[in-house]
């Protein structure tokens, strides 16, 4: 259980100028790269922490993000020596699909498949991923921006109002697991200073970082 987010969050915001480093960078290399998966997968960890401690709105887990996917062929066995020959192992045909922001993060935990694909101005701005579950049917096209704007939501944001009741846990079966465990229910989550998070987020992909206010209050 985390006691205080602040040092947590420190990391997603340096998380962020990993990513927005690598993004823009043209000498991309191998420690570089190691850097921008070390800043992926702890994020997703991070925010997954945070919200088991109580520390962002629950509600910020189920908010609906649009991604594509791209079915597995049934009669291929995917494992760590195919699994980068996408033409063979996938329908090469993408789709939308609706997910939320938890099962991203899930996604990115148990990760299996892990790659970048770049635009038509050399940019990373997608990741292909899929995990040890849901590589058995498919993998997803996952735009940068979408992680990156809520690595940011959630670095530079805070608690204000939190709504807490006593709730009882089930098992997948309905049975009780454990009687009156106190939850967050709602939270207000706001920012010290006024944040345009989709253009902060484009100017990230034009090259300019985005630099936290030194006023910042996270807790």
């Amino acid at each position: 259980m985390i006691k205080n987010s602040l040092e947590w969050k420190k990391i997603l915001y340096k998380n962020y100028q990993v990513i927005a480093k690598f993004i823009n960078q043209t000498d991309k290399n191998s420690i570089s790269y190691s850097k921008f998966e070390i800043a992926i997968f702890t994020s997703a960890f991070i925010i997954r922490k945070l919200a088991e401690s109580n520390k962002i709105p629950p509600d910020l887990l189920r908010k609906e993000l649009t991604i594509k996917e791209i079915k597995k062929k049934s009669d291929i066995h995917i494992d760590i020596v195919n699994d980068h020959r996408f033409s063979k192992i996938y329908e090469m045909k993408a789709t939308v699909k609706k997910i939320d922001l938890g099962y991203l993060i899930n996604q990115l935990i148990h990760s299996f498949s892990f790659y970048v694909f770049l635009n038509n101005k050399g940019l990373v701005d997608t990741i292909l991923i899929n995990s040890d579950f849901s590589k058995r049917k498919s993998a997803y096209l996952i735009k940068l921006s979408i992680l990156l704007e809520n690595i940011l939501y959630v670095s530079e944001g805070s608690m204000d109002k939190a709504t807490y009741q006593r709730l009882n846990e089930y098992d997948k079966k309905g049975n009780i697991i454990e009687s009156n465990v106190i939850k967050l229910t709602s939270g207000t989550y706001s920012f010290p200073h006024e944040m345009n998070l989709k253009k902060i987020i484009r100017d990230t992909f034009a090259g300019k970082v985005y630099k936290r206010n030194q006023g910042s209050r996270n807790k």
